[in-house]
């Protein structure tokens, strides 16, 4: 198979799907000019089309630990909770895509990953989106045999990933996102960055603009069409 012929197969897995789960982990490593910084985290979803969700995401980064969820219970519930030791905030939403598209850039890559696959989320890093993709020699992950794919993303900032997509399903089982950001675009977002630090009354340094980072998503376990109900959505535990 071509890799467009395997990523279709995969993408009608998770378009047509009527429901999803997943449990798996995301670990982040982002080079600055200063240091190394590393997030490390596990993911839960439940998900029932076309507007039923539970995400779950703890993360631990420089000891400073995290727990975000998005909750959307059809018209009654459509929040995102983020809880750490300085307290919780909690954020509403008037609709399912905003509450998707508002959190997407705050769950370490898993919304945009998972989400862009479901067909609820159009995000112009996805691999679905990518310039160019290449099939290489397959590989074994956790025991599966594995189509291996190579993309070039985005040239210009100079992103490029490999997915590893189970050859039994066309389940995606690990995803890996590499950024070397180049010196233009650094440019570019500079000052967005600053903007947003000082609105949050950050003091922006230097020396903590990031010069690359890779993503790495894995799934642990993956289930579509499974019987999920509001209860089940509402009970959900991690």
């Amino acid at each position: 198979m071509e890799a467009n012929q395997i990523i279709d197969a995969m993408r009608a897995n998770y378009i047509h799907c009527s429901s999803y789960e997943d449990v798996g982990s995301v670990r982040i490593v982002t080079q600055t000019q200063a240091s190394e910084k590393l997030l490390i985290g596990n993911f839960a979803h439940v998900f029932l089309r076309p507007d039923l969700l539970k995400l779950e995401l703890f993360t631990k980064e420089q000891e400073v630990e995290r727990r975000f969820v998005i909750q959307c219970d059809g018209d009654s519930v459509r929040s995102f909770e983020e809880h750490s030791t300085q307290g919780t905030n909690t954020f509403a939403y008037d609709s399912f895509a905003s509450a998707l598209k508002t959190t997407a850039g705050i769950t370490a890559g898993v919304t945009n990953v998972v989400f862009s696959l479901l067909g609820e989320i159009d995000h112009g890093y996805s691999m679905l989106n990518a310039n160019q993709m290449k099939r290489t020699d397959d590989q074994v992950v956790d025991g599966q045999v594995c189509f291996t794919i190579d993309f070039v993303i985005d040239p210009t900032v100079s992103i490029e990933a490999t997915a590893w997509i189970s050859a039994d399903n066309f389940s995606l089982m690990k995803f890996e996102q590499r950024s070397n950001f180049t010196a233009s675009y650094r440019d570019s977002i500079r000052e967005y960055a600053r903007m947003f630090y000082e609105a949050e009354g950050i003091p922006m340094k230097d020396s903590d603009e990031a010069i690359t980072r890779e993503v790495i998503i894995k799934f642990d376990n993956i289930t579509f069409n499974n019987s999920i109900n509001v209860d089940k959505l509402i009970s959900h535990v991690f």
